[in-house]
């Protein structure tokens, strides 16, 4: 059942009926798989509808926001995103904003096509039985970006071309890190903020880079995240509240910084000087927590400053301003 739109967003509302809405599953946001499919709402059980919604468009390299409620006793959400052809391309539950609300963020790579995506919501409520379920189209909007050629002098080549032990296990925990969705995150909603008080920029999110080693060879790069061009000691501010997770130096990235805002989603600031936090702190928006620098892999003084939603990286631009609920 559909009512009003507003803007880019469909709302919708969908009834509790099992008959009606089934089949369905995956919905718990602490991971128990299925459980809507193995103990379906009684279809003689008629709900209050359950508000859905759900964007029509967006671009690569955006967050899609899908909200549910406000409800009494959501139990849990989860959004899958598929292609036309029944490829998944996310799996994400909802996380609880208080309010009666459930959200589900997920990231868009800057590297999806424009097309036709598919966006299928499902979430359990009132007394844990009723079930709602919206299968909605999302058009992928076309978006341009810039070509780069970078050259590396030898000692950045060879920090690309580093396969030692060391760097590989700094990649895995990087990685294993922006994959974690834990309930018990912050639930900063905004508005996120630029984390230096400069806008001038040395490269973009999304740019197609190619590196260009010391000794010829390229390697093809998107830069997921924006480049600062600032002096090494510009003071980095924190983009909104949340809690450190990572704050110590990497190969690649050198003094960097993590925080965590929401379950799944991370702010990040690599090549600093100087960290004024460490892991466990907890932060709040604006506060000063590390000086920019020149460190890793890095062809000159700046700050790169990124955000990773469900380990995809997502346009910093999308973020800055926004209030996501």
């Amino acid at each position: 059942m559909k009512i009003p739109r507003s803007g880019n967003t469909v709302f919708l509302a969908a009834l509790a009926c099992a008959a009606v809405l089934f089949p369905c599953g995956r919905l718990s946001a602490e991971g128990a798989k299925d459980d809507a499919r193995k103990n379906p709402a009684p279809s003689t059980t008629q709900k209050e509808a359950l508000p859905i919604s759900i964007p029509q468009t967006i671009r690569p390299g955006d967050c899609l926001v899908v909200t549910f409620g406000p409800a009494d006793g959501i139990a849990d959400a989860i959004v899958e995103v598929r292609t036309g052809d029944g490829r998944i391309l996310a799996d994400v539950p909802g996380f609880d904003v208080g309010g009666g609300r459930y959200v589900a963020l997920v990231g868009i790579s800057s590297l999806e096509k424009p097309g036709a995506l598919v966006v299928d919501a499902s979430a359990r409520y009132g007394d844990s039985k009723s079930v709602a379920r919206i299968v909605a189209d999302l058009a992928v909007l076309p978006r341009e970006f810039a070509n780069e050629d970078i050259p590396l002098d030898g000692k950045n080549t060879a920090i690309r071309k580093d396969v030692s032990k060391k760097r590989l296990e700094e990649i895995r925990v990087l990685n294993e890190l922006f994959a974690a969705r834990r309930a018990e995150a912050p639930r900063f909603a905004g508005p996120w903020a630029a984390p230096v008080k400069s806008t001038r920029r040395t490269s973009e999110y999304g740019d197609r880079r190619t590196f260009v080693n010391a000794d010829g060879t390229r390697l093809p790069s998107p830069h997921l995240g924006i480049d600062y061009g600032v002096p090494t000691g510009t003071a980095v501010f924190a983009s909104g509240n949340g809690v450190v997770v990572m704050a110590r130096e990497r190969i690649s990235t050198g003094w960097t910084v993590a925080i965590e805002h929401l379950p799944g989603v991370y702010s990040v600031y690599y090549h600093c000087d100087k960290l004024f936090v460490s892991e466990g702190d907890e932060v709040a928006s604006g506060q000063h927590i590390a000086n920019s620098g020149c460190t890793g892999l890095s062809t000159g003084p700046h700050l790169h400053h990124e955000y990773r939603v469900g380990s995809v990286p997502v346009s910093p631009d999308w973020f800055y301003g926004r209030i996501l609920f």
